[in-house]
């Protein structure tokens, strides 16, 4: 059930006697590398520990890991935690295990000290990222309404720019139509193109700025993941922007008439 990331050496064996796998906080924090010999003081003797591995735990106090052997043989049938493992994880069933396990516990005179679930540990967590989740909706929704406007700004003066070219179209048999569908296609290639050059620089970007923030914010880095569904909901997004932000240069156009387009200079 626990199954640390060893970035250096190897983790605990069941033949380890005197091995310790210590994780990056603790490594940090007293220097200590794969093959050094350290000195603990546990119970009433000084003990000597290889370390063996190093863990990489993330949001986590220095911890080191040992042997079960020497604890069962220093202090046989005790523990301080229980780690339970469910077939069903709904927050249901977590709760009727653990009324279960607490009155199973006082029946046998056990005061237990607190019960948590991942969720429970993580619950802290995810409300605090919460307000940074929303703040880069707002943003991506502020964003995406600026380049709205602005697409739909740059069409309606190309569309001025143009109107004695669409003006011909339409002398040579153009419909009101095929006018604004060209319109539209015309602002829907800008979209594609603007994502095409979005899609290939935001994962370098995200990686450099994502990295100095988190080096910033924490002693210890973390691992960058680049969603691709984020790509496809972008891509759906700008093609929906793009359409929408056209409609109305598309509309002004096929209103044009010919000899409006014509005789305009």
């Amino acid at each position: 059930m626990l199954a640390p990331e060893i970035i250096e050496g190897r983790g605990l064996i069941s033949s380890d006697t005197n091995a310790i796998v210590i994780n990056n906080v603790l490594a940090n924090r007293t220097s200590l590398k794969v093959g050094n010999t350290i000195t603990l003081h546990v119970g009433p003797a000084d003990s000597k520990w290889q370390v063996v591995g190093i863990a990489r735990e993330q949001f986590s106090p220095a911890v080191g890991y040992v042997p079960i052997s020497f604890i069962q043989e220093r202090h046989p049938g005790s523990t301080n935690s229980i780690r339970l493992a469910l077939t069903k994880s709904d927050a249901d069933s977590i709760d009727r295990v653990k009324a279960d396990l607490d009155q199973n516990l006082a029946n046998e005179g056990i005061h237990a000290r607190g019960s948590s679930s991942k969720a429970d540990s993580r619950y802290g967590f995810d409300q605090h990222m919460l307000m940074i989740y929303i703040f880069l909706i707002v943003m991506s929704v502020i964003i995406g309404g600026v380049g709205g406007l602005g697409l739909m700004t740059t069409m309606s003066v190309n569309v001025l720019e143009r109107r004695r070219e669409l003006g011909v179209l339409r002398a040579i048999g153009a419909t009101s139509r095929m006018i604004s569908v060209m319109i539209v296609c015309e602002g829907l290639l800008i979209g594609m193109i603007s994502w095409v050059i979005a899609a290939l620089t935001a994962g370098p970007i995200s990686k450099i700025v994502g990295d100095w923030l988190v080096r910033l914010l924490f002693r210890d880095g973390l691992d960058f993941v680049f969603e691709p569904t984020g790509l496809l909901i972008w891509l759906i997004a700008s093609l929906l922007l793009s359409s929408a932000a056209t409609l109305l240069p598309a509309w002004n156009a096929s209103r044009s008439t010919v000899r409006e387009a014509l005789a305009y200079e």
